[in-house]
């Protein structure tokens, strides 16, 4: 398995708990649209998504962090001095625009959300992922926008 479908489905798991989350709070109005799966990288733009998650008519975006340094709480820090809110592209061309990133840790106990009305304090950075690589293994860079991390509301979930 690609390391993108492999992601992909690891992120289903936040997405559900996102949905029960948000359940528990007592809001009834949760959708989860149909996904589809792009055979490889090329084919990406004919299975984008208008959300995650459609919260009383709002599109919710979701990622579940893997690595073990994510592990955050309420009362252990995020480990880095910003946090990745999405890549540049994916915000900029999304229909409709988000209105909140939801970003579970590890452990999936908490969660860190960003809302997009805090775009104007966003920042851009261009990192290097090693596991998105074009034909000829080259790494490409990929441009995030970013949050800085005391900015960042923390919720327990679990």
């Amino acid at each position: 398995m690609n390391i993108f479908k492999k992601r992909f489905y690891q992120s289903q798991e936040a997405v559900y708990l996102t949905a029960q989350w948000f359940q528990k709070q007592g809001i009834k109005d949760i959708i989860i649209p149909k996904f589809t799966v792009a055979k490889d990288h090329k084919d990406w733009k004919n299975h984008t998504d208008n959300g995650d998650l459609i919260v009383q008519g709002k599109r919710i975006e979701v990622k579940g962090l893997n690595k073990p340094i994510y592990n955050f709480t309420k009362t252990k820090p995020y480990p880095r001095k910003t946090w990745i809110v999405c890549a540049k592209h994916s915000f900029d061309r999304a229909e409709p625009t988000p209105y909140i990133y939801i970003i579970w840790n590890k452990q999936r106990t908490h969660f860190g959300y960003i809302k997009t009305e805090t775009k104007k304090d966003w920042k851009t950075f261009t990192m290097r992922d090693p596991d998105y690589k074009n034909e000829s293994g080259e790494i490409m860079p990929q441009v995030m926008y970013i949050y800085d991390t005391s900015k960042v509301k923390i919720i327990k979930a679990v």
